[in-house]
Formats: C-alpha cells, structure tokens, sequence
C-alpha cells in the first residue's frame, strides 16, 4: 500500500482487491533490499545509481564532511533511482587523531571533554545524522595518536542514545575494552592484536591455525554479551590475492587470521553486518558479492549472510524499523 508492506503470507489467507497490480515472482524469491552499511561515497548521485543497479538498495556513508551531509539525503539525487543514502557525518575524535590526521580535519569532528562530546552529538543529530560514529584509533604508522578517553566516549554515547541514534566506533584492538566500557553499539573493522605478519606468525600453532590471544577472545565474548554488532569490511582487508584454505602470498597470515577472529565472533553466537568499506581502492560500488562470499567462508550459513546484509545492516544504519525485513 503506497511504499509500505502491509502483509506478508500465503495468498490463500489473503482476498486480494481487484484493483490491484500483481507481480509474479515465479521461482524467484522476494527478500529485503541489500544494505550495504560502510562505505564512503562522498558525493551525490553517480555511485549511489551503481548501487542501486547492482540490487542494493540503501548504502550507509562513514564518514563525509559537515558540509556534505547533506548530499546523502533523496533530494541529494538529480539524475533518477538512486540508493537510499544514510550517513554519519564527520567521525568524532580527539584532537590531532584519525581520521584528520590520514584525510583531513574536515572529516573529523574534534572534541575535547565530556561537554564538547554532548555538543558534537547535538550538532550531528541536528544536521541529519543517521548514526554516530567515533575513532578509537591509537595510531598505525608507529607515532601514537591521541584517543578519547572513557568519559568523553560514554558521554558521546549517552547522549547518541537519548535521541535515538547508535554509536559506531572505529576500533582498533588496543582500545576494545574502552569501546565496551563505553557501550557502543557497532564495532567498525575486526579488531586485531596486530595486521603485521611477523607480529602475528607466534600466534600460529604448528599445523598453521592462528590461535586468538585469550585478551582478544575475552573481548570477543564480552561483544556478544553486549549484543554489539560486528561491520567486518573483510573485502577491504583481506588480501585480493587470497585463495582460499592455502596459504598463496606473503600476507596469507594476516588474512588468516583476520578470517578466524571472525569466524571465531560468529561461532560465540555474534552478530554481524554487511559493509565492505566501498571508497577505498579496489572495492568496487554494486552488491557486496566478495564480502558476502568471505563471510560464507568464516562460518555464516548463505540465509545468515543474507540477514547480515538486511536486517542486521538495517540495524546498524539506524534504519531497523522501516528497512531490513518483510512483515
């Protein structure tokens, strides 16, 4: 009726109006529209249709400048059907941190204390954020950068949730246990005790299984308590050699290991969302297809990669009560 489902079931438990369009799916199947929830496409319009024709039906922006927000919004689109467009805006962080640090200060939202973090969340919200999203990012080029302290992060997420919106963080692993502490709701990347092949070699037993630190499965554990929501984007970290089971190229460890946190997150009973942090080299706009594949090979059943990729993804976009399912 209009844009709204309004009933779902076998046809014989349902009369029909006359005046209404019949669409016969045949064989086929009637689900959900695919969500891609990370990616970074920075301008109106062109990507969005690639999407849209591809099948994806909503793509949810990590990171834009304040001034651009609003090009994810519909009337963003000039040119026709487009995919829904979400986003959250500039990414809140400590002074001198990532993103501005990487990419430039105008994809950051800088604060410092608990105030400026209940007024960044304010400004965002008022400007159309979907969800918020924070950097807990200590460095990755040697140099440590600086990271919000636990007050401003709870401060952050308190007042997200008191207007409705999610907290997704930017994690790396030395600062899990503060995104826990803080009680956000989506991890953003697998969380690893290294991404450097000779740092995480130890880590491997003699028939080639990584084995995860105990820290790390502690914290994976304490995600799912939470019922927090894992965003993998294994299509941006994993090696575009990878092969599979054998270990092909020199960072063959990496993607290994990466895989089992992953799998290992799953197997406790996690929850998971696609996201393929589209924008970044070699990830290509359209379905998700290889990060849908990659989740298949850690573990998640094809109907499980399918929830992953709608309800869950409606979920971590914010958008879980009008997207995602069929009902």
């Amino acid at each position: 009726q209009g844009t709204r489902v309004v009933a779902v079931g076998p046809a014989a438990d349902f009369k029909i109006p006359d005046d209404v369009e019949v669409l016969d799916a045949g064989s086929g199947t009637i689900l959900p529209g695919i969500i891609n929830s990370h990616v970074h496409v920075r301008e109106a319009g062109t990507r969005r249709i690639l999407f849209l024709l591809d099948g994806v039906t909503s793509v949810c922006d990590m990171m834009i400048p304040m001034r651009r927000m609003h090009y994810l919004d519909e009337e963003g689109i000039q040119s026709g059907p487009a995919a829904r467009g979400f986003k959250a805006g500039p990414i809140i962080t400590a002074p001198g941190s990532y993103p501005g640090i990487v990419y430039g200060t105008h994809f950051s939202y800088e604060i410092q204390g608990d105030d400026e973090a209940e007024t960044a969340v304010h400004d965002l919200h008022a400007l159309g954020a979907d969800y918020i999203k924070v950097a807990l990012e200590p460095g990755i080029f040697g140099d440590p950068w600086p990271v919000l302290n636990l007050g401003e992060l709870r401060s952050v997420v308190t007042t997200a949730h008191s207007n409705d919106l999610l907290v997704r963080a930017h994690v790396n692993n030395a600062v899990l246990d503060i995104a826990l502490e803080g009680g956000v709701d989506v991890i953003e990347h697998v969380p690893m005790p290294s991404f450097a092949q000779e740092n995480l070699e130890p880590m491997f037993d003699d028939a080639g299984v990584f084995r995860i630190p105990s820290d790390l499965e502690a914290q994976m554990l304490r995600m799912v308590d939470q019922g927090i929501v894992l965003v993998p984007t294994l299509d941006v970290i994993i090696d575009d050699s990878y092969q599979g089971e054998e270990f092909a190229s020199e960072n063959d460890g990496v993607n290994h290991a990466v895989l089992a946190v992953v799998r290992f997150f799953h197997d406790a009973g996690g929850i998971i969302a696609v996201g393929n942090d589209y924008g970044n080299p070699g990830v290509k706009p359209g379905m998700p297809l290889r990060e849908m594949n990659l989740l298949q090979s850690t573990g998640l059943s094809p109907m499980e990669v399918i929830e992953a990729a709608t309800r869950h993804a409606a979920y971590v976009c914010g958008q879980s009560d009008e997207l995602g399912t069929l009902e």
